[in-house]
């Protein structure tokens, strides 16, 4: 098979699982596909690789694969429990670039306004309002932009 990812067929020419195996991480070739040097993205999902491949290469593979797994699960449960149609795109950036925990406490904090009454459960555009300023503002405080940063035209 043909590949034209330059990163992929490195990898594979090493005979490695991925570029945590590697220890250039991060090399030139990487930086480039990602544009780490430009402060750019080509992705937004990808802004976490380089945390995620150090997790990958101190806790291994399957480590790895739990964390992603109950950020998944996070996403879907915040999905099914607070979009109102046009939050699951800012839930699954939140979910791929904060700490879960960070996010965990935010949907903890807006569950208990629920219980006790603050906020109204019945108007499901409220609550999704009120997820996403407590995401933005979670992020904020990290100093984490949950948006595309794009190269200035």
């Amino acid at each position: 098979m043909r590949t034209y990812c330059s990163v992929y067929r490195c990898v594979d020419k090493r005979g490695a699982d991925s570029c945590a195996d590697c220890a250039e991480v991060p090399c030139g070739r990487l930086r480039r596909a990602l544009k780490l040097d430009e402060g750019v993205d080509t992705f937004v999902s990808h802004r976490p690789i380089l945390g995620n491949l150090a997790l990958l290469a101190s806790e291994g593979t399957e480590a790895f694969l739990e964390e992603q797994a109950r950020r998944r699960d996070l996403a879907a449960r915040l999905i099914a429990a607070y979009d109102a149609g046009r939050s699951k795109t800012l839930i699954c950036t939140a979910c791929a670039l904060l700490p879960r925990r960070t996010i965990e406490r935010a949907a903890a904090r807006l569950e208990k306004e629920l219980r006790i009454g603050t906020a109204d459960a019945a108007d499901r555009k409220v609550i999704a309002r009120r997820l996403r300023v407590a995401l933005e503002a979670a992020a904020a405080d990290l100093r984490i932009d949950l948006r595309l940063r794009r190269k200035r035209r």
